[in-house]
């Protein structure tokens, strides 16, 4: 698997397993959210900051709190080949991020999910996202490292 650009977004590419499918022969539906999660964890670790990090040194977790929506188009099989290209939506009170699961010119899935960030020690879900994953995740959307191209990324409600 690698990651890179894709026409100015991240893509995080990935093959399908036998195990991954049900007894008709396609992607399980829920599959489809385990290949998003391996590609924000891709985006993560490509802008140099780790959710090892985010959880142990910052005391955050990034759960998900909402599937916006999953619009399956066509289904993946065994065997095949795909890209998941991600884009960061938003970054400020959440973390937003929009979904396209394809293989070659055919698109499969579109998504989005939304997550905040809950401090560890108290439990209590903060309403803006960890300061240093802001700023490496703004990092990599001012200066086009990797392409990433948000159309939406705010931070403090500003759009930069």
């Amino acid at each position: 698997m690698t990651t890179g650009p894709y026409e100015g977004m991240f893509v995080y590419r990935g093959r399908v397993q036998f195990y991954d499918c049900d007894p008709m022969g396609v992607v399980w539906h829920g599959n489809y959210l385990r290949f998003m999660e391996q590609a924000r964890f891709a985006l993560i670790d490509a802008i140099g900051y780790d959710y090892r990090m985010i959880r142990e040194e910052d005391c955050y977790d990034l759960p998900i709190i909402e599937v916006n929506f999953i619009k399956y188009v066509r289904p993946l099989t065994a065997g095949d080949e795909f890209d998941v290209i991600l884009l960061i939506r938003e970054c400020g009170v959440r973390l937003v991020f929009d979904y396209v699961i394809g293989k070659g010119d055919t698109v499969c899935i579109k998504a989005r999910t939304t997550q905040c960030a809950v401090n560890r020690k108290t439990g209590a879900m903060e309403f803006r996202m960890p300061e240093r994953l802001a700023e490496h995740i703004l990092g990599a959307c001012g200066s086009g490292k990797f392409g990433v191209r948000p159309y939406g990324c705010y931070k403090g409600g500003m759009l930069r």
